[in-house]
């Protein structure tokens, strides 16, 4: 045992050594990212120091062409990935899995948008990417246990008994009060009736929840080779987290504190080796490992695979101590990363700073001028005559109504040239090369400086057609973060749930249990390009259902039941109702009822079965499904049959409607 200390120290230093030279190459890869990532702030914000230099006494403001165009980019994108009640669509690829991967499904959007804000997630993400190039979001499982006291008095001991049987608690205080003692026949020594007590007794439960959970990571906190194709091929990964004190204490120990907290008191630790103390010169001193101003600590969670033997491992460093060495359970990096403008085999690629920066600024150079003159024709220059004009007159006494001494002669004014039509042209034209640039057109925007679409459908197809680069991003969205995230959340549930859930889904419960958990299974994003808004697919379907009416007045039999049932549950879906259930019925379903109901009434008829309970509610059926007539049932002696029998419900005549949609009767 004494032999083997020296060799796992020798393995812990060389694994800090190994993360240390990663997170150096790749912070100084970084370098220039970060200088980007401040001018996109400073042009986001329109700040001055971001765009044009101008002399004093001139214009200073500054257009955010960046700011308008990713905010009208970014409420698009997040409409699509929110305004569901599914985020994604699982598809089992066996028929021994669909009612499984039916649940899991169930599980899987519960745990998205129920416990994780999926909204801000997305939100800030989105705002990363557009803005600083990349945003990530991170997946871990997370479990915690929340302790609640309850405290209860005058039990019985039936009532106490059930409290105390119950699951995960801890019994912290208990007293018995006596109310009556137990009474014995004095003669046979047998008891009468039993002492009672109640009993005041304080509880603690313990309630435990897990689940997969997500967090938007900020850009600057992310480290990985950029010329990276994806997660899954990057050699090494980092994250910078930002700890205080105690959570370093609670998570990692006060002996592991206690080998960082000399980070806090010099700019270098305490080492005899002077190559790792110049090492850590290197990463920068104090501020790679401690705060000062914040006071806190920074933590590196480092993600690589062993250079030995490939395994992937999961190491966390602060300064030159190594808090965690454990293989990765996830088997990769838990993170998902998503640009908007993607280059070909990289997982970064530009933002809309990068596109429309220049752009920026000729439109704050355009504007700054046209400005500085009409600054100039508002409070025009003179030239004065100084012997001839009272000068306090002129410069102090410059208001309606006041007069200035002097020779009328001796002031005379420089009038600045007036602005050009071809100034107006030229803002215009930038304009538009704004909107070639970004994809965002004014008709995006619902605001055309020609002419309108005088249609919906006309100005419908307008933006259809302007929102292509858009629908791009969400189809890159959905395809580098969603779908992934969905496909590790599903293989992360595989791995560590381990009790049963209980959904409330539609006004029902779904019970899952590890059991359903099926990791083979085919994710389904249906976003991006060819996928318009709801208002187009309710016109859609509204069309096609007018369509079917056609079709089958014309006799062709290429339209069943269950198609026109699966495009009225999607027209449902389309305006917002998940229950689909509560306005179209399955055709399958209504095959069924009918057979058990036609197999009822030939038994009945054949029997001359009489009982009411059955007879009744079979009438009322027949009545409403439009089965024939409910005299052709025998009736029973006491019963009297109504005079207008319920006659058979008349199909609909669908037809379309001349503007292009519509089901009508």
């Amino acid at each position: 045992m004494i032999e083997e200390q020296p060799a796992a120290a020798d393995q812990s230093e060389a694994t800090m050594l190994f993360c240390w030279d990663w997170i150096k190459k790749l912070r100084d890869d970084m370098g220039t990212l970060s200088a980007n990532r401040q001018e996109a702030l400073n042009y986001y914000f329109a700040d001055n120091a971001a765009n044009l230099t101008t002399k004093t006494n001139r214009s200073q403001t500054t257009v955010s062409t960046i700011a308008d165009t990713i905010e009208w980019v970014k409420p698009a994108l997040l409409r699509i990935f929110t305004s569901g009640d599914e985020v994604t669509n699982l598809v089992p690829r066996g028929p021994e899995d669909v009612e499984k991967v039916k649940r899991q499904n169930e599980l899987i959007n519960y745990q998205i948008k129920v416990k994780n804000n999926w909204f801000i997630i997305l939100h800030d993400q989105l705002l990363d990417a557009l803005l600083l190039k990349f945003g990530g979001v991170k997946y871990q499982w997370f479990k915690k246990v929340d302790y609640i006291e309850k405290a209860f008095e005058n039990l019985t001991d039936e009532e106490f008994a059930a409290k105390i049987s119950e699951p995960d608690i801890k019994i912290l205080e208990h007293q018995e009060i006596p109310i009556q003692e137990a009474q014995i026949d004095p003669i046979s020594g047998t008891m009468l009736s039993p002492a009672i007590k109640l009993h005041n007794v304080t509880i603690q439960y313990a309630i435990e929840d897990e689940y997969p959970l997500i967090e938007a990571i900020p850009s600057e906190e992310l480290g990985f080779p950029l010329d990276s194709r994806d997660v899954e091929s990057m050699p090494f990964m980092y994250h910078v987290v930002k700890r205080e004190k105690w959570e370093i204490i609670e998570k990692y120990g006060m002996e592991k504190f206690k080998e960082i907290e000399n980070i806090a008191n010099q700019a270098a630790p305490v080492s005899n080796d002077i190559k790792l103390t110049e090492r850590y010169q290197d990463m920068g001193g104090i501020s790679f490992s401690f705060n000062e101003k914040e006071s806190k600590y920074y933590l590196y969670e480092c993600y690589y695979k062993d250079p030995d033997n490939g395994t992937p491992k999961t190491t966390t460093i602060c300064g030159n101590v190594i808090l965690s060495d454990n293989k990765n359970p996830y088997k990769k990096p838990p993170f998902r990363i998503f640009t908007p403008i993607k280059l070909a085999h990289r997982v970064c690629g530009l933002s809309m700073h990068d596109i429309l920066k220049k752009l920026q600024d000729l439109q704050t150079s355009l504007m700054r001028q046209m400005l500085d003159n009409v600054y100039f024709l508002n409070n025009g220059r003179y030239i004065v005559d100084p012997l001839r004009v009272n000068m306090d007159d002129f410069l102090n006494n410059n208001a309606p109504g006041q007069p200035v001494r002097g020779d009328p002669s001796g002031i005379g004014s420089i009038t600045p040239p007036p602005l050009p039509p071809w100034a107006f042209s030229m803002m215009e034209h930038v304009a538009k090369q704004v909107e070639y640039r970004s994809g965002v057109t004014r008709a995006f925007q619902s605001v055309d400086v020609g002419r309108l679409a005088d249609t919906f459908r006309g100005q419908s197809q307008q933006i259809t057609q302007a929102s292509q680069r858009v629908e791009l991003m969400a189809r890159l969205f959905a395809e580098m973060s969603i779908a992934p995230l969905v496909r590790d959340i599903l293989t992360i549930n595989g791995l560590f749930l381990k009790k049963k859930t209980a959904l409330k889904v539609l006004n029902s419960w779904v019970e899952i249990s590890p059991d359903d958990m099926v990791t083979q299974c085919d994710v389904i994003v249906n976003v991006g390009l060819g996928t318009g808004n709801k208002d187009v697919t309710i016109m859609q379907m509204q069309q096609l259902l007018g369509l079917y009416g056609q079709i089958y007045k014309i006799g062709v039999p290429v339209v069943t039941a269950d198609n026109i049932y699966s495009a009225m549950k999607e027209l449902v879906r389309a305006m917002g109702y998940r229950n689909t259930g509560d306005y179209v019925t399955d055709p399958e379903l209504v095959k069924s009822v009918t057979a058990l109901v036609q197999t009822l009434m030939l038994f009945i008829q054949q029997t001359g079965f009489n009982d009411p309970r059955i007879v009744m509610p079979l009438q009322k059926v027949v009545a409403a499904m439009g089965m024939g007539n409910p005299q052709q049932m025998n009736p029973m002696a006491t019963q009297e049959m109504p005079t207008n029998p319920a006659q058979p419900v008349q199909n609909m005549s669908p037809s379309v409607n001349p503007d292009g949609g519509g089901y009508f009767a």
